[in-house]
């Protein structure tokens, strides 16, 4: 995945569900990602938004899934 592709095509995220203590989102081209809400105090996650205010979880979890396929 080329995460400065997302990043520059202006794509944005939409919310799909909560599970263990996560919120679940999926970019316009399909690429899904979890979003911890622990340590997120008083953040605002709304339905849909940017994908660049997302920039950190979908680089972690690129990278959780790269590490986990190099395994």
């Amino acid at each position: 995945m080329n995460l400065d592709k997302v990043l520059q095509s202006n794509e944005s995220v939409s919310f799909m569900f909560f599970l263990s203590g996560k919120l679940w989102y999926r970019t316009e081209s399909g690429f899904k990602f979890p979003v911890p809400i622990k340590g997120s105090g008083q953040s605002v996650f709304l339905n849909e938004d940017r994908v660049n205010r997302f920039y950190p979880y979908i680089k972690a979890h690129a990278e959780k899934l790269d590490r986990a396929k190099a395994a």
